[in-house]
């Protein structure tokens, strides 16, 4: 009976908890429908007494022709324009609805327009900034202009190619920009400020403490991980192109699989003659003179080797995915699926890690809003949030290998125990660990983090490296020893060396067997990994590409980033203060880990940068290392703090702040730019949330 009276009060200050949360995010949602209202619909009111002007005569360009159906067909390389004269009025407003179909009449959802005007201030033509437009988002069809005094003449410049079908379906000067009521802008805010509603330290939800058994902080758990597998779901799914890539390269993972499946590891395709004589066919800029004269192809970024092709990735996502999906189905298994079940992995995976540490600290000392915040940094600023939204065959072998990583740690901590090592769990998380390397073999590294947690097992209990604990130690490195040797095989049938992986003959930008190890790049590595500032514009998604400048007069390899992990991500300043705070920690072991995942992290830097440059998905690589550290850390302090009010609410305030700047970083993150920019190829739903989150334009 007292079980069930307790179980029967639990539900209640449950429902009570679940009756306030959905009654402050009613009262927000209020607030952000007045604010839709009034404030994201500003340009209703400065409008709505404006007198519109139907535009029915334009003078066009000499190559557009007008055509019957009312549409222009552009002819010729000239600019394609259309003017609009004898305004002679002040233009506030304008309200453009145009499409264009190409020379095969397919429609084009983007039309970008470029304005030329006339005003007070310029009798000849300025130009204005260019503006895309969609039939389908009403809100990219009304630009405000800001002209001095009276506006005669309005010139609408087309970026369209020969042969393109423009439809002017409407347009009007000083239109009534129309009210806009936005669910994803009220939804958005509402749910922005109930967040920062809660993540106040004063909120009191900071003092319930983690309790690994409270039913009730399991169901948060359990929807905040639903919330996160979701979210990893739609990333992974917005960019249509990866859903089916039409690129070669990106279907080498299929043709190895195929490879093995006919008993051998070379790929099918045999390579041109032109390829195979050349002297040195890793010359980037000469193999391309060959290819052209010789009217012939080559496979990009694959690996050749003495004649023949092969995929120089890591192996076991073939294995796991690849092969067995051919040898049932007959097909090509679907990349971005391998991505997200791996990702749903790693999701879970880093739940049961946070448990696990906090579990080795004084638990009743640490928040379960600590452990929310941590986990969910943990998993989206670790890097694996800005890989999964390209979820090609690139990122597959990185999350695999960082997910690895992840139940590798988690067996070894669980396998611990005060007498003895449980064999099967230290056998499990040795194999994961051991098959990084068949991933992505740099990531290998974290296998390291073996010492310090079994450092007190091994030189003060004995439970390994000794007589009674020979099973375990045996069963510890047979993982290591099966999957050095399949791979060392895998290696030397390929290459006729059982150490090497093959990266180095890639057919790609630039010569890698040529490349060398040089000092002289490791500072812009370093810098620009973990240092380099953000550009934050004025422009949805708000963060641009960071351009590398460097000194160094030599050949060097990079991609667009976005700012150094350190600069994006506020949690990691955290593990920088490992070095200080040793005292702070009760289980030294756990102060090791740390400061090792740390060093680590940057000897994988350096290993990255020298190996094949700086790329934003090789922060993968190392970003896990660094949120464990500083994860460590704010756990750490959570302890050390906890009869200390004020310092506590310090470090909560901190641990908000970069939560919300954190997420805010890597959702957006999900916008920018790329290989395959979602700008291009999911065109409606990035300027939906561009024109909805950025009202002002």
């Amino acid at each position: 009976m007292k079980q069930l009276y307790t179980q029967w009060k639990n539900w209640r200050a449950g429902l009570a908890g679940l009756k306030h949360i959905a009654s402050t995010a009613g009262i927000f949602l209020l607030l952000a429908l007045v604010l839709e209202l009034t404030l994201f619909n500003y340009k209703f009111y400065m409008t709505m007494f404006q007198d519109p002007l139907p535009v029915t005569e334009l003078k066009a360009s000499k190559n557009m022709e007008l055509r019957e159906d009312g549409s222009y067909l552009v002819s010729g390389a000239n600019q394609a324009y259309v003017e609009i004269t004898g305004l002679d009025r002040h233009v506030s407003t304008l309200y453009l609805n145009v499409y264009r179909e190409n020379k095969r009449g397919a429609d084009q959802l983007i039309t970008s327009v470029t304005l030329y005007v006339t005003d007070a201030a310029n009798s000849q033509y300025m130009k204005l900034p260019s503006r895309n437009i969609l039939p389908f988002v009403k809100h990219s069809q009304y630009m405000t202009l800001h002209l001095a005094g009276d506006t005669d003449k309005i010139k609408i410049l087309f970026d369209a190619d020969e042969n393109d079908r423009i439809y002017i379906n409407g347009l009007t000067v000083n239109p009534v920009i129309p009210m806009q009521i936005s669910p994803l802008r009220i939804s958005l805010l509402a749910l922005i400020l109930t967040v920062l509603f809660y993540l106040r330290p004063k909120a009191g939800y900071f003092r319930i403490p983690y309790r690994k058994n409270s039913r009730r902080q399991q169901s948060v758990t359990s929807a905040a991980m639903s919330i996160q597998i979701l979210l990893f779901a739609a990333v992974i799914c917005i960019n249509p192109w990866f859903l089916d890539p039409s690129s070669r390269h990106h279907k080498q993972y299929h043709e190895l699989a195929v490879a093995i499946s006919e008993g051998h590891v070379y790929l099918d395709q045999e390579p041109p003659e032109s390829l195979i004589n050349m002297e040195n066919p890793y010359d980037s800029a000469q193999r391309e003179i060959v290819m052209d004269e010789s009217d012939s192809s080559y496979l990009f970024d694959h690996a050749y080797y003495d004649g023949k092709y092969y995929v120089y990735f890591g192996v076991l996502p073939v294995l796991i995915f690849y092969l067995p999906w051919y040898l049932i189905t007959g097909s090509a298994f679907p990349t971005f699926l391998g991505v997200l079940i791996t990702g749903i992995i790693f999701i879970f995976a880093v739940y049961r890690l946070m448990a696990l540490l906090i579990q080795r600290f004084d638990s009743k000392k640490i928040p379960y809003p600590v452990f929310l915040l941590l986990t969910t940094l943990f998993i989206n600023s670790c890097g694996v949030l800005a890989i999964i939204r390209r979820p090609d065959f690139y990122s597959l072998p990185i999350i695999m290998g960082v997910t690895l990583s992840i139940l590798g740690l988690n067996c070894w901590l669980s396998s611990i125990r005060p007498d003895r090592i449980l064999k099967g769990k230290i056998f499990l998380g040795c194999l994961f660990m051991a098959l990084v390397a068949a991933c992505r073999p740099q990531i290998c590294l974290g296998s390291l983090l073996i010492f310090p947690i079994f450092w007190d097992a091994v030189f003060r209990k004995r439970l390994l490296f000794s007589k009674k604990g020979l099973a375990p130690t045996l069963l510890a490195a047979l993982p290591y020893v099966l999957v050095a040797c399949g791979l060392m095989y895998y290696n030397f049938i390929r290459f006729g060396s059982p150490l090497d992986f093959g990266a180095n003959y890639n057919l790609t930008t630039n010569d890698m067997t040529n490349r060398g190890i040089v000092a002289a790049r490791l500072p812009i590595g370093l810098f620009t990994y973990l240092f380099q500032p953000p550009v934050i514009t004025s422009q949805f998604p708000f963060i641009n590409k960071v351009t590398l400048q460097t000194a160094y007069l030599g050949r060097t390899i990079s991609e667009g980033t976005f700012g150094g992990f350190f600069a994006v991500n506020l949690i990691s300043l955290s593990g920088l203060f490992l070095f200080r705070i040793r005292k702070w920690f009760s289980d030294r072991r756990l102060w090791t880990a740390g400061v090792c995942a740390m060093l680590l992290a940057v000897l994988i830097i350096c290993i990255d940068t020298e190996g094949a440059g700086i790329l934003l998905r090789y922060y993968s690589d190392f970003g896990w290392l660094i949120m464990l550290a500083s994860v460590l850390a704010v756990l750490a302090a959570s302890v050390y703090l906890a009869g200390r009010p004020c310092a506590s609410r310090g470090l909560w305030l901190y641990l908000a702040a970069a939560f919300v700047a954190g997420m805010a970083f890597h959702l957006l993150l999900v916008f920018t730019d790329g290989a395959m920019k979602l700008q291009d190829l999911n065109p409606e739903l990035f300027y939906y949330f561009y024109y909805h989150l950025q009202f002002w334009q």
